[in-house]
């Protein structure tokens, strides 16, 4: 994140979204990241997510948006 941060990226995290691995809300922020949520992936560039967005959530984001999600087919 810091190295992401020195490029002049924004990052935004989704309160809590790091807890199963351990990495807390504090630590990112820490890092650089900002809090953050639905309201600020729709205008995001680029979305990274743990899981696939649905087609729902897809349709709320930005016309051009990269999204960066694991296909999960075991849900």
């Amino acid at each position: 994140m810091k190295k992401m941060t020195a490029l002049g990226l924004d990052l935004i995290l989704q309160k809590a979204a790091g807890e199963k691995s351990r990495i807390t809300h504090a630590d990112f922020v820490a890092a650089g990241a900002k809090s953050g949520g639905a309201a600020d992936a729709r205008k995001a560039d680029v979305v990274l997510r743990v899981r696939r967005p649905s087609d729902a959530e897809i349709t709320t984001l930005k016309s051009g948006a990269i999204v960066l999600a694991r296909a999960c087919v075991f849900v």
